[in-house]
């Protein structure tokens, strides 16, 4: 096979027909669904979509194979359809061609046939890739044996077949949210159209709401500036709010003013998010309205984290590498085994981002074209590869620490006891007064307490549960 792996819905009665259909085109590398009527194909395509449909024109009774196709090719762009009809009929494929059916074919076609014909469509998906730039290292992070990497990949893929379709990227910091976000916007009918991002921890607040909705005196801003495309927010626990009320109008209605404009604006592009937490958690933690939350995560993706990826995990630093020595002019660098083991056997504790450091410095300070397990443990922070397998004794099992509660956890925020508070080094309980006094001083309201201390929501958040702050009882005095 020379185009890459499809995801194929085959819509048939006939039994044989659907198995020997579906063994010529598993064994060409693509996947399968199959279904016996159009119900049952669009609930699969409601719920997973897809890259192909394959579909007898008459399933269960006159011509509902062929309207079936008509309603994917009118409302899921980008999805190749092939129509097999057993009594073909002129005005049928005259009609279905026009609406950009790949094929209208007189059965029988025979299996070799069919895997032919979606093997150059498959071509043509390699061709629509490469030429909106998804790559080598994008590949090797989205193709894996891996279950919850599957998972992610489906729901891609249902997110970019759907145009108004918003999505949650839920992921660890560095876990490559960007990069899912990104091939999202390659693989929609948008991937032609411009892709703007908003950082809303790096943003400052007073500037968010008219970088996105604009004005009516010359700023167009980026929804506009999304237009045909897509706008992605990073890190939407961040958001203001006063803004969350506008985010869900937005979503609602695909409208807006612009800022002390009175001519509403539609929205004619994909809304995509970010975040550390789930959106359980952005709705228990009081960060995200729970209407805009559960509206925003129509779809919510999953990024597992590198650690989780541990097939996977020398293929992805392979492309990387590759991508990296390419820039720096040393596309002839390689790694020994032994340097390749200490790569696997690294926790990555900061996914992507981690790697892409360390083998940054490693291409730059690497004195030969081979690099050695002793030059990836420098590059590591080890003064050798010994040293780093010392280090590692129990450290690949070890538990994360983290500040996060567990998915739909009751357990409340950590707190300190005055005898371990008291254990706190200097700079810590200075800090933890501050953040108690800026608390105190906006009556609880974490976001105010946030633009005192000049850090985001999300950083103040994670520091009161490292320094083990107890919120409520900010809350209570607010309350009394």
């Amino acid at each position: 096979m020379t185009g890459q792996p499809l995801q194929i819905v085959l819509v048939t009665k006939a039994w044989t027909t659907a198995e020997v259909y579906s063994r010529a085109l598993t064994s060409a590398g693509h996947t399968v669904s199959t279904a016996t009527s159009t119900a049952e194909a669009l609930a699969v395509l409601r719920r997973d979509g897809c890259d192909v449909l394959v579909t007898d024109a008459r399933v269960e009774r006159d011509d509902d194979g062929v309207q079936l196709a008509k309603e994917v090719l009118n409302k899921s762009k980008g999805v190749q359809v092939i129509v097999l009809a057993e009594r073909p009929n002129v005005q049928d494929a005259v009609m279905l061609t026009k609406l950009g059916a790949y094929d209208y074919q007189a059965t029988p076609v025979s299996p070799d046939k069919l895997r032919t014909m979606v093997g150059s469509i498959a071509d043509i998906f390699s061709t629509h890739q490469e030429e909106t730039g998804i790559d080598d290292f994008l590949r090797a992070f989205m193709v894996s044996s891996v279950p919850a990497v599957q998972e992610m990949v489906v729901q891609c893929r249902t997110a970019a077949t759907r145009p108004d379709t918003t999505a949650l990227i839920v992921g660890e910091p560095g876990a490559g949210k960007g990069i899912v976000s990104r091939m999202i916007h390659s693989l929609s009918a948008q991937s032609k159209g411009p892709f703007v991002r908003l950082n809303l921890v790096d943003s400052d607040p007073s500037d968010i709401e008219q970088k996105l909705f604009g004005t009516d005196t010359g700023d167009d801003g980026l929804l506009a500036a999304a237009s045909g495309g897509t706008l992605l927010l990073r890190e939407f626990s961040d958001i203001q709010f006063d803004l969350q009320e506008r985010m869900r109008e937005l979503l609602e209605t695909r409208s807006y003013y612009p800022v002390q404009g009175f001519t509403r604006r539609h929205f004619n592009g994909r809304l995509l998010a970010t975040s550390s937490l789930s959106v359980g958690e952005l709705v228990s933690d009081a960060m995200v309205d729970a209407k805009l939350a559960y509206r925003l995560a129509t779809v919510t993706i999953h990024v597992p984290p590198l650690r989780e990826r541990n097939d996977d995990l020398l293929r992805i630093a392979d492309a990387m590498l590759a991508e990296i020595a390419m820039d720096a002019g040393r596309p002839q660098l390689v790694v020994t085994e032994e340097a390749r083991q200490l790569l696997k056997d690294h926790p990555w504790l900061g996914n992507l981002r981690e790697m892409r450091n360390v083998l940054t410095r490693l291409v730059l300070l690497s004195p030969s074209d081979e690099v050695d397990a002793d030059t990836l443990a420098r590059a590591l922070g080890f003064p050798s590869a010994e040293a780093r397998r010392l280090h590692k004794s129990g450290l690949r099992n070890r538990v994360r620490t983290t500040t996060r509660r567990p998915r739909n956890s009751s357990v409340p925020v950590p707190r300190l006891s005055g005898l371990l508070a008291t254990a706190l080094d200097e700079p810590a309980r200075a800090e933890r007064e501050r953040i108690e006094n800026a608390l105190e001083a906006t009556e609880g309201h974490r976001e105010r307490a946030a633009a005192v201390l000049g850090m985001s929501r999300t950083t103040l958040w994670t520091r009161m549960r490292m320094l083990g702050i107890d919120y409520e009882r900010f809350r209570r005095s607010k309350a009394v």
